[in-house]
């Protein structure tokens, strides 16, 4: 439930609601990053990824596993100075069982990864593969057809 639906029916405070939700939430995670240490867990397989925060006037950095689902890391930023805070952050034994990370083609990204992880792969996702491959490839095309239009109709 949202916290305006618990206040209606309720009659608690926003904010009580907010931080109860709040406490929570962190002994929760808490919990869960607890048993993971005892269990000994260490992830395999990172995704890392930007997304646009206050309508894309600034970005954070994501990193998730992918096989628990559980986001290891947020920061704010895009740029690689960033993105390096996530390797300062994150002890580095906890990294080492990581045999692939995916990503988008920021070259960043992929730089910082090869730099603290060079035993992992490095796997772009498929929407940015082929987004890329519409800019290169498709845009060489058209170029290349326009000037074709171009001299034709010159010759006329």
């Amino acid at each position: 439930m949202s916290i305006k639906a618990i206040q209606e029916l309720s009659g608690i405070h926003w904010d009580t609601i907010r931080k109860v939700q709040r406490e929570i939430m962190d002994e929760a995670i808490w919990e869960r990053e607890k048993m993971l240490r005892e269990e000994g867990y260490k992830p395999m397989i990172l995704a890392v990824d930007e997304f646009a925060i206050h309508k894309g006037h600034s970005y954070a950095t994501c990193v998730m596993d992918l096989e628990q689902g559980d986001i290891l890391w947020v920061g704010k930023g895009r740029a690689m100075k960033d993105f390096e805070k996530f390797f300062e952050d994150v002890p580095s034994d906890s990294l080492l069982a990581v045999i692939a990370v995916a990503m988008d083609m920021n070259a960043s990204y992929n730089k910082l990864v090869t730099k603290h992880l060079p035993k992992a792969r490095i796997v772009y996702d498929r929407f940015h593969m082929q987004s890329q491959f519409g800019r290169d490839v498709l845009g060489a095309v058209r170029l290349d057809e326009a000037r074709r239009l171009q001299q034709q109709d010159q010759g006329r």
